[in-house]
């Protein structure tokens, strides 16, 4: 037996009652309810409902829906109707609709024009070579690789061995020994992480941290497992920060300059060519 679709049900029962009050509502418009010339339509309501909800279910969201949709309609007509200062209102509601459009249209605009969107590597590095005093780290940054193993895992004395002193050998031995042994492996000497994301995974105190610039190795056993790590480079709270980490930084300062630049370029044509058409009246010459 075919159940009876909820939100149908609602549309019929809701003009079913409209019409004995309002017969210029037209059944097949699909209008829900209405006030003050305000209509809820059925197509808004769809988008509430999916298979899998139960009839019960969808009967409760319409009418809430609906009953919510009303009680704000009624309330926004007593507003207006109260409000003392609408002309500011509707200055302010003309204010975000001009910087909505105008906005969007930026946004078009910026994307038509590849040239003002694309940031090549060689602008990062010159802007970072003219700034660098502006990027500090404010947290220690470290290449490097770390390793936990379990404490009866084979082969303990020789990873300990081959992570105290790092080459091509050593690397490719803790590779592949970690795919069979480490909980966890995590080889970063191409690239810099902040030194926090690896220490806390270590249950290792301040001091030793400390030592990780000159000592570059800590091995620490704790709860049934070794921590090993190797820090291949180290730098402090207060050094520069590398252009690695600081190119997206990078990238927006100078999409946003490029914007700023080509914003005020299309400004300036569109009013250089206004006033050769003539199509500025200037009651007050312009101060420039």
């Amino acid at each position: 037996m075919n159940r009876v679709n909820p939100v149908a049900f609602l549309i019929f029962t809701i003009l079913l009652i409209s019409s004995c009050k309002n017969d210029d509502i037209n059944v097949n418009n699909n209008i829900l309810v209405q006030i003050n010339g305000k209509s809820l339509m059925k197509t808004e309501l769809d988008s509430l409902f999916t298979k899998k909800i139960s009839y019960d279910d969808s009967c409760l969201i319409a009418n809430t829906y609906i009953e919510n949709w009303v009680k704000d309609q009624l309330l926004y007509n007593k507003a207006i109707e109260n409000i003392k200062d609408a002309a500011w209102i509707e200055s302010e509601v003309e204010r975000f609709r001009r910087e909505l459009i105008t906005s969007r249209y930026e946004s078009d605009l910026m994307q038509e024009n590849i040239l003002y969107t694309e940031i090549l590597d060689e602008e990062c590095e010159d802007f970072y070579n003219k700034n660098k005093d502006q990027f500090i780290l404010s947290q220690p940054l470290i290449k490097g690789i770390f390793v936990k193993i379990p404490a009866d895992a084979p082969g303990l004395k020789e990873i300990k061995k081959k992570m105290q002193v790092i080459d091509e050998e050593s690397v490719d031995m803790i590779e592949k020994y970690s795919l069979q042994n480490a909980i966890t492996y995590e080889y970063f000497m191409e690239k810099w992480l902040y030194l926090e994301n690896i220490t806390k995974k270590i249950p290792v105190d301040n001091d030793k941290i400390k030592n990780l610039k000159s000592k570059k190795y800590l091995d620490i056993t704790f709860d049934d497992y070794w921590y090993f790590l190797y820090v291949d480079s180290f730098l402090n709270k207060g050094d520069n920060e590398p252009i690695e980490v600081s190119k997206s930084q990078i990238r927006e300062i100078l999409n946003y300059s490029k914007k700023k630049d080509f914003i005020y370029q299309i400004k300036n044509e569109l009013y250089e060519s206004a006033k050769l058409k003539e199509q500025v009246k200037f009651f007050v010459a312009p101060e420039i």
